[in-house]
């Protein structure tokens, strides 16, 4: 669920055919569906027989000793209308005040409706190994849902076993558990600009040109509502027609007028604590972390100012506490780069994207390395932003 920009580089003007060529090695298969040469067949037998061997399993243990799921709906009752009135009329499934609950379709004919889970009188709960549940090829249909495959059978890797599957020998044993996945995956879709569209500025002149001209800078597309980079700006053009210095100027503008108003609202900074350190002396405890942090002098002073202008919300008060010329210089030199790179089929990027644009493994010197490389571009290459997502 993260959009990030990426600088696909190429000998020659890049159609769309082009870029969506460049950018198949790197699909994120489970999301695309396309089967091509970039998807592997990955066998995760060994990882299952360590899981198998390792997984603890919670069951009932009855009077007489026979073992139960705790989740079979016999172990599940009606609420009491006091129960009834704490879960509320769209329950769904979930927990609270001491008790957990499921809805669903119980099959006695009262249809769709939310049950207590509870454990009977008498009966115990107790943890088991996982081989006292279950045989490992019980364990590999009920956790991989794998289609099966005897031995000797092909996959149809278009049909049935186009995501994977559990191939059995005569015997009946588990003898290949196979994903299909792209290791190499980066991205589940992407458009050419999208919340990026206009990242580039062409040099004067550059944008006028003929459409028919081989040599014409193009855009995409905006993001959602129109989001782009710059409106003046391209998506896919000669390097040798960007004006990195105006991008650099521009960024070097909105970054002293940045920290003149931060420094404005907070003052000096030289009493902030950062998050590390304080996160580190309150080790354990989030919370007392967190209001250490948001109790000091400055980080109040933001917040306060950011009660009339929700734009405050997403500044970050430690990119201000270095020196103002170099603050704005760090800005300047950030702006002409992209989150990733990809060039003569290798993909470069400044760290790991996950989810809701949290990034791990970052490479501290990645604008620096991206600026060089930049650099030693020809003139005559074609640069093309585009948003991709996962």
């Amino acid at each position: 669920m993260s959009h990030f920009s990426v600088l696909v580089i190429t000998a020659n003007r890049p159609s769309p055919e082009d870029l969506a060529a460049a950018l198949a090695p790197f699909h994120e298969f489970e999301c695309t569906g396309t089967v091509n040469e970039y998807v592997q067949s990955v066998d995760e037998l060994q990882e299952a027989r360590e899981g198998y061997a390792t997984r603890k399993e919670r069951r009932f243990k009855a009077p007489d000793g026979a073992l139960f799921c705790p989740y079979d709906d016999q172990f599940y009752r009606d609420p009491t209308p006091e129960e009834t009135q704490k879960i509320g009329p769209f329950a769904g499934s979930g927990c609270g005040g001491g008790m957990s609950w499921s809805s669903r379709d119980w099959g006695d004919g009262q249809g769709y409706r939310a049950k207590i889970h509870f454990q009977p009188e008498g009966f115990e709960e107790v943890e088991l190994n996982g081989d006292e549940v279950r045989t490992f090829r019980d364990f590999v249909e009920y956790y991989y849902e794998r289609p099966l495959l005897a031995e000797g059978e092909s996959p149809d890797i278009e049909g049935d076993h186009k995501w994977g599957w559990m191939r059995i020998n005569a015997e009946g044993e588990v003898t290949e558990l196979i994903d299909r996945t792209n290791p190499n995956a980066e991205w589940d879709g992407w458009v050419i600009g999208g919340r990026w569209s206009g990242f580039l500025t062409p040099k004067v002149g550059v944008m006028s040109r003929r459409a028919d001209d081989a040599n014409a800078p193009a855009k995409g597309r905006p993001g959602l509502l129109g989001a782009e980079a710059d409106p003046m700006g391209a998506d896919i053009i000669r390097k040798g027609d960007v004006d990195f210095e105006a991008m650099r100027n521009a960024a070097r503008q909105r970054a002293a007028e940045q920290w003149d108003r931060i420094r404005s609202i907070v003052g000096d900074l030289n009493d902030l604590v950062s998050w590390a350190d304080i996160r580190e002396a309150h080790s354990g405890d989030i919370n007392a972390a967190r209001r250490a942090y948001a109790q000091q002098r400055a980080v109040t002073a933001l917040r306060k100012a950011g009660e009339s202008d929700s734009d405050l919300h997403w500044v970050d008060l430690e990119d201000f506490t270095a020196a103002r010329e170099d603050y704005i210089e760090h800005r300047a030199m950030r702006s002409t780069v992209t989150f990733a790179a990809l060039k003569d089929g290798q993909w470069a990027e400044k760290g790991s994207m996950g989810w809701w644009g949290c990034v791990s493994g970052e490479n501290q010197n990645w604008i620096v390395e991206f600026n060089e490389m930049l650099d030693g571009l020809p003139d005559d290459c074609w640069l093309s932003v585009v948003d991709c997502h996962i």
